[in-house]
């Protein structure tokens, strides 16, 4: 398979992940309900997309002639893609605003990590105060946000918790992407291990704080696709590893969980392990780049899709209410 074959693969699954996603909730998260079975199927198979662009994600800083560029385009579209994503979770979630204080305190987050990070990648041999000073200034932010979220009596502020963690609102999966991809970029001109396991270390626990959706996990996925890209076995192994973690350690699925699921009787709690399929298109992906749309295309695709998929279910809402 070409590149351009597995991104728009992955596109018609991030479609149907998307439509799902309002199927299943809409219809009383029931599988013996016919929409919510249908939004099952449609989540299941949605959940191969993530891993599908988080490899496509690891090629281009590959292939890239200019990392740097590439960096900042998917950045830029991460982060103009929050407020679409914004919208098509607020029928979701009525309870969050658009725009939130969350969604400042992420970016907030963001910008700061980044900006040290230049900083001690640009100034460690010539100015080692600065990068000393920057370090500290976004390590402060770091535990002042964690004081706020736990609060002046070891107890969680309600303020202070929507600030810290937003609820059960999520970020777009772009920033977990666009995470990866300068943790990656880092890790390329970093020469001793315990500095890039550092890198990975941070840019995985800051994907988890702004709770970008798949969090450290999707970090963690650009770094197994980029350093076993030309090791099918090791990528499948780390790939599998990772989706377990996520399945039954991230979303709180937990031992007794499990072991309903062994017994059939909890089986819709697995649907993100069909992303496990992702795997074959990667292992039959032939490095060839294929016929290829303009890139705006593909910038523009995403937050366009999400901000339809609002429209068009607010006006069935609005037909039906």
């Amino acid at each position: 398979m070409t590149n351009h074959a597995i991104k728009i693969l992955a596109i018609i699954l991030m479609c149907a992940r998307h439509i799902g996603r309002y199927l299943y909730s809409f219809s009383g998260s029931s599988i013996y309900s016919g929409l919510g079975y249908l939004g099952l199927l449609l989540l299941a198979a949605g959940a191969i997309s993530y891993p599908l662009f988080a490899y496509l994600a690891a090629e281009g800083v590959h292939h890239t002639k200019n990392v740097s560029r590439y960096m900042t385009g998917l950045g830029v579209l991460a982060i103009f893609s929050e407020i679409p994503y914004n919208f098509y979770c607020q029928p979701l979630y009525p309870y969050v605003p658009v725009i939130s204080r969350g969604d400042c305190y992420s970016l907030f987050l963001i910008g700061c990590v980044l900006l040290s990070v230049w900083t001690v990648f640009k100034f460690h041999k010539t100015r080692p105060m600065i990068c000393v000073c920057s370090f500290m200034g976004t390590l402060g932010f770091l535990l002042l946000s964690l004081f706020l979220a736990i609060g002046f009596d070891g107890r969680l502020f309600s303020w202070g918790n929507y600030i810290f963690l937003n609820y059960a609102h999520f970020r777009n999966p772009l920033i977990s992407i666009f995470l990866g991809v300068v943790a990656l970029f880092l890790m390329q001109n970093i020469k001793p291990a315990w500095g890039k396991v550092f890198v990975l270390a941070v840019f995985a626990v800051l994907a988890s704080l702004v709770r970008a959706e798949y969090g450290a996990v999707g970090v963690l996925m650009l770094y197994v696709f980029y350093f076993f890209r030309e090791k099918k076995i090791k990528l499948f192994i780390g790939f599998l590893l990772l989706l377990l973690v996520y399945t039954f350690g991230v979303r709180d699925v937990g031992i007794a969980q499990v072991l309903k699921i062994m017994a059939g009787e909890d089986l819709q709690s697995v649907w993100p392990m069909t992303a496990l399929l992702a795997y074959v298109p990667m292992y039959f992906y032939n490095g060839e780049r294929g016929k290829y749309w303009s890139k705006y295309i593909y910038y523009f695709l995403y937050p366009v899709h999400l901000f339809g998929i609002y429209v068009l279910i607010r006006l069935i809402m609005k037909i039906f209410a």
